[in-house]
């Protein structure tokens, strides 16, 4: 993340925990490989949204440009990987 959005996040600790606004929770069954790059650090990382059902148990067409979104069950450490209890940060930079 960009240092300058990072600082307008407004993140908190609580419990030995960091605690981030998000605009909704994405769960990572959804998620798909993006264009641009082979790894998370440099390519993009999609949001699927072909099913509808998911789409509005997630709420997940009020998304907009600029959103912060927590990824459930994702971990970005070293590369995409699912962990359950995990939870990763992103933002909404495209759309369909």
């Amino acid at each position: 993340i960009d240092p300058e959005l990072l600082g307008k996040m407004r993140i908190r600790k609580r419990g030995g925990r960091l605690r981030v606004g998000v605009a909704a929770v994405v769960p990572a069954h959804i998620m798909g490989s993006g264009l641009g790059a082979n790894d998370c650090h440099r390519g993009d990382y999609d949001i699927q949204l072909f099913d509808e059902e998911t789409v509005e148990k997630y709420g997940l067409k009020k998304l907009r440009f600029g959103d912060i979104v927590a990824i459930q069950d994702a971990d970005h450490s070293y590369g995409r990987i699912y962990k359950k209890g995990a939870v990763s940060i992103g933002v909404v930079v495209h759309g369909r």
